[in-house]
């Protein structure tokens, strides 16, 4: 087993956060998780149509976020 540093720990935990965050904003309307949304990045126009981007990029953020932890962890 090998050690984990701090560092790790802390963008593990924001990855998660702002994966988590992105995925809510695929299904709720409230100011805070409109303000994270990536679809109003990419979109010329974003719509509620384009609000399902970021459920897609919510788990991106939450697999990769996951997978670079435990891959410092071995």
């Amino acid at each position: 087993m090998g050690h984990v540093s701090t560092t790790d720990i802390i963008l593990f935990i924001l990855g998660v956060f702002y994966g988590t965050v992105l995925m809510l904003s695929g299904f709720i309307n409230n100011r805070l998780v409109e303000n994270f949304r990536l679809d109003t990045f990419f979109t010329t126009k974003p719509t509620p149509r384009t609000k399902i981007l970021n459920i897609f990029f919510g788990l991106i953020v939450l697999g990769l976020s996951i997978y670079s932890f435990i891959g410092s962890y071995k």
